[in-house]
Formats: structure tokens, sequence, C-alpha cells
């Protein structure tokens, strides 16, 4: 639907582990970046997680959610998993972020229909 819209999806990644799997699994034909200097997960707030924080039943609960739908765990338990992630969307020209959301726990992410919804809607400002 995103192609539809002409709206550009990218992920970046902080290491080069597992990100193969990934874009196997998850991320097919679209692109990966790894982003060595973590610039990123700078800007949306370079937010790290304890080891304690793996016995977060949440955590725990987005593992078996993620091998319920049949994807690799095997990933997720390999590298430098502490760094939480997030999504930013950048809108067109000099917008800047129009959407920006922030991993609590490992495994969570941005839900679907409201990145979906504000792609619509930098879609009809262009």
């Amino acid at each position: 639907e995103f192609d539809k819209l002409n709206v550009r999806l990218v992920a970046i990644g902080h290491e080069k582990r597992s990100a193969q799997d990934f874009q196997d699994l998850v991320w097919k034909e679209s692109e990966l970046y790894i982003d060595y200097q973590r610039t990123m997960f700078t800007a949306i707030g370079d937010r790290w997680l304890g080891y304690s924080a793996l016995f977060r039943p949440s955590v725990a609960l987005n593992l078996f959610r993620t091998y319920m739908k049949g994807h690799s765990i095997y990933g997720n338990l390999v590298g430098e998993g502490r760094l939480l992630g997030g999504l930013l969307i950048v809108g067109p020209g000099n917008t800047g972020v129009v959407y920006e959301y922030r991993e609590d726990v490992f495994g969570d992410h941005a839900d679907p229909q409201v990145v979906l919804d504000v792609a619509k809607r930098i879609a009809n400002q262009g």
C-alpha cells in the first residue's frame, strides 16, 4: 500500500549481524541500511535497556508473538540487543520528521494503522 502512496520505506539497523535475516524474513525487497555511528538511534533518544529488561513479561510476550508468526527469534538473540529502536517518518522536501515512535521494550513496534495514516497524510501533501 505504501507503493501506491509513493512513500519510500527504508529500515536502518545499527549492526550488520542478523541484518540479512531481518531483510529475508521481514523487510523483503525494501532498502536496509546499517548506521554504524548510530545517528538515527541518537535522533530517537539513544535509549538503552539493561539486561534485566529481558526478563520483563512484555518482552517474553513479544518474543512469543514473533515466534508464533513463524519468524525466527534467533536474530533477536545475537548481537547488541539493548539499544532500543523506533520509527521516524520524514515528510517531503524540508518538512522534517512528521511522526516519531520510540520502542518502549524489546520487540515493541509502532501501530501499523497509525503509520499508514501518517503516510496517507503526507502523500496527500505532495
